[in-house]
């Protein structure tokens, strides 16, 4: 597999523009910058971490650094636009849109559906940066990518916001063992958000505070603990993330109405059978 790396490709500048064929069409490859992909014209086929697709005009993706990917030709004439940017850059460009980065990687493989009037004007914009002086080159190429963000974290195909992939991401991987006894920090740098923001997130999107939703899942991950290990009850406090047996007590009685020991013994798993 070729790996393209940012100083094989970028000679001058941050950003790179092309369109119509490749010389990359063919081979699989990654490399360690963002690509954005758009077709303006007949449809391509798209290989994104082995999953194809047949993108139609006015569809775009974005290929984040170090996935494996591919652009094919269906047969048909095909126009296609590569813009291409830099770790470094689009680090800036996220800055200023209040993009967080962390969150691209989310959109490889993820087509959008360019709104007509605005792919009509990004084609006449391709036209006029393959035809200007390379000062307002770039001006227009960054301008593009800065459009590019907007169609990606205002709609996605699935009609799902960046911030819902994000969260619900890091609520799955919050009961990991190693996540729980973190708490709202872990959490929230799981998510990317702060935890001012991934407050707000979940109280209007989930229905719940983070600091219920880590209680909940804490519980759920002790009750299959003392279902099926043979761990001591203050053991499974601390590693759920409990301050003690004490305090693990009090709150799953408080949410199953019943201890933890009498849990054990009631549903409890003999792992001596």
């Amino acid at each position: 597999m070729t790996v393209l790396r940012t100083r094989d490709f970028f000679k001058e500048n941050e950003y790179l523009l092309a369109t119509n064929s490749r010389r990359l069409y063919g081979q699989y490859h990654s490399h360690e910058f963002f690509e954005f992909v758009v077709v303006l014209d007949s449809e391509v086929i798209s290989v994104v971490d082995g999953e194809k697709k047949i993108m139609t005009s006015g569809e775009l993706t974005l290929v984040a650094p170090g996935v494996v990917h591919n652009v094919l030709s269906s047969g048909a004439f095909h126009h296609v636009l590569n813009v291409s940017v830099t770790e470094k850059e689009m680090e800036k460009i996220c800055a200023f849109a209040e993009v967080d980065i962390n969150h691209l990687p989310d959109f490889s493989g993820k087509y959008i559906k360019i709104p007509e009037k605005e792919f009509d004007v990004l084609c006449e914009n391709v036209y006029r940066v393959n035809n200007t002086d390379a000062d307002k080159k770039i001006l227009r190429i960054k301008n593009m990518v800065m459009k590019f963000l907007v169609f990606l974290t205002e709609t996605d195909s699935e009609n799902q916001s960046v911030k819902n992939r994000s969260v619900e991401r890091a609520l799955k991987e919050f009961s990991n063992l190693e996540n729980l006894c973190g708490g709202v920090e872990v959490l929230a740098e799981l998510s990317g958000y702060s935890p001012s923001r991934l407050y707000s997130i979940m109280s209007e999107e989930y229905g719940i505070t983070p600091y219920k939703y880590i209680e909940q899942t804490r519980l759920s991950v002790a009750e299959n603990m003392l279902k099926y290990s043979d761990r001591s009850i203050s053991e499974i406090a601390l590693e759920t993330g409990f301050a003690n047996q004490s305090h693990f007590t009090r709150r799953f009685k408080a949410a199953l109405k019943i201890t933890p020991l009498e849990y054990r013994k009631k549903y409890g798993i003999n792992l001596l059978k």
